[in-house]
């Protein structure tokens, strides 16, 4: 006859292996801080966010060096992480550097390759990049590149 404590252990392995073996990533796996997606209407491969939000740089900044400041990350919210001992995961298909830096408000925004990262208010969910071009300092991030001015051909409308 088991006893109570081997039920439990027994139940509780069994628990975990049917969650180990249905999950698509393993267990302690940290989801990608910026993953690369292909966008449609661009027609080529950006970064974006874990929730795959469209994530963008302004024209003339840097890591350090912010030129978006509190009424403007009201529109263009930037890409930050609770604190500086916060892992960045690159997902498939990102190239370059992730990194972090401190705000001017004291947050801790993500670059990646130097470039601070912004999400758009205006877009509303993934797939969305109503932000590109926006006053022609607002670009969508490409995943796998390192240039920091606007993309080879514009869009229209944008």
């Amino acid at each position: 006859m088991r006893t109570r404590s081997t039920r439990i252990a027994a139940l509780t392995a069994g628990v975990l292996a049917a969650a180990w073996a249905g999950s698509a990533a393993p267990l302690g796996a940290v989801a990608p801080t910026v993953r690369a997606a292909h966008n449609s209407t661009l027609n080529r491969t950006i970064a974006v966010s874990v929730t795959g939000r469209s994530l963008y740089h302004r024209v003339g900044e840097r890591t350090g060096h912010v030129l978006c400041g509190s009424v403007c990350s009201h529109v263009w919210p930037p890409l930050t992480v609770p604190s500086a001992s916060t892992p960045l995961v690159r997902g498939a298909g990102v190239t370059g550097t992730l990194g972090k830096f401190r705000r001017p408000d004291g947050r801790w925004q993500v670059s990646l390759r130097g470039l601070p990262l912004y999400r758009f208010s205006g877009d509303r969910g993934p797939g969305q990049v109503h932000g590109q071009g926006v006053g022609r300092i607002w670009f969508a991030v490409s995943a796998a590149t390192a240039s920091s001015g606007p993309p080879p051909s514009s869009v229209p409308g944008y």
